[in-house]
């Protein structure tokens, strides 16, 4: 199946570049911008493959400085293994722009544009009301300029074990540790964990999930530890 779209849009604001309220450097523009995106997947009765790729492009009437683009490209696949057991795979590539209002990236005067891949693993086993399944993911980011110090390698497991207690509610259990390292900034270097518990809902009109529990980070360098309630939904 092939399926593809174009969005247009036009915005309007009057604080181009993020100055502070009461600020005399509030400045006007307008953006137009143009994504399209095409996906094309399989419709087989067993296994799956699907590739899509989208990018949006920004045009800004005033201050063409300010035009950045994104784009990505992303493959995914899944492998049955008879009818209860499945591996899963996926590949992304893109390019980004955190916009000035980011909060990860203060006093930049710019937009700040980095690459990022990702790639994952996973397998999945359903017996009786029971699924179980481990994942393995990681990211790699890479910043243009002077941001480079922010470049970083973020990789991640996750187990997690679903019970179905009735066809429309179910008891989920997750744990995810993960690894951050920052390739020329080591004192931000990161271990953590998260343990979730929760619920699931899946009716005819609503699907989604709920779940709290507890995380912690480990930092290398003087920032120390933290640790607290972690609610994801």
């Amino acid at each position: 199946n092939l399926n593809a779209a174009l969005d247009l849009a036009v915005t309007s604001t009057d604080n181009l570049f993020a100055a502070p309220d009461g600020a005399p450097s509030d400045v006007d523009d307008i953006i137009y911008s143009v994504a399209p995106n095409a996906s094309l997947s399989s419709d087989w009765s067993r296994h799956a493959f699907a590739i899509d790729a989208g990018a949006v492009f920004r045009s800004h009437e005033d201050f063409s400085n300010e035009d950045a683009d994104d784009h990505y490209v992303r493959a995914t696949g899944r492998f049955d293994i008879g009818e209860n057991t499945a591996l899963r795979g996926t590949l992304r590539s893109s390019h980004q722009v955190t916009p000035r209002t980011d909060p990860d990236s203060p006093f930049i005067g710019a937009p700040v544009e980095y690459d990022r891949v990702d790639s994952g693993v996973g397998v999945t086993h359903r017996f009786a009301r029971f699924t179980a399944s481990l994942d393995a993911n990681s990211s790699e980011y890479e910043y243009d300029g002077a941001q480079s110090f922010r470049d970083n390698e973020e990789s991640a497991l996750r187990g997690r074990l679903d019970v179905e207690l009735s066809p429309r509610i179910g008891l989920l259990l997750a744990a995810t540790v993960d690894e951050r390292d920052y390739n020329n900034s080591p004192q931000f270097n990161s271990d953590g964990a998260a343990y979730m518990v929760g619920v699931s809902l899946n009716s005819d009109l609503m699907r989604g999930e709920v779940s709290v529990g507890q995380f912690e980070r480990d930092y290398a360098g003087a920032t120390g530890s933290f640790d607290g309630i972690a609610v994801e939904a």
